[in-house]
């Protein structure tokens, strides 16, 4: 079996370039709950720890749901 490489992006992030190029994209939006809900790490960045909790998290559910 393959490794399924994963990267996550944000459109209003890329500074007018291009998307990763990928052979599959998905659109998880409307899977993943807004961050203004989380109270409490709205000044954290990528790099924190709780976030990256929350980040592992919500992967591993929406890579469950597509296999």
């Amino acid at each position: 079996m393959q490794p399924i490489r994963l990267i996550s992006f944000g459109y209003l992030h890329l500074d007018d370039g291009p998307p990763p190029t990928a052979v599959r994209a998905e659109d998880v939006r409307d899977r993943l709950r807004g961050p203004a809900a989380a109270r409490g790490i709205l000044d954290l960045d990528g790099w924190h720890p709780p976030i990256q909790a929350v980040d592992q998290r919500a992967r591993a559910r929406a890579i469950r749901r597509w296999c």
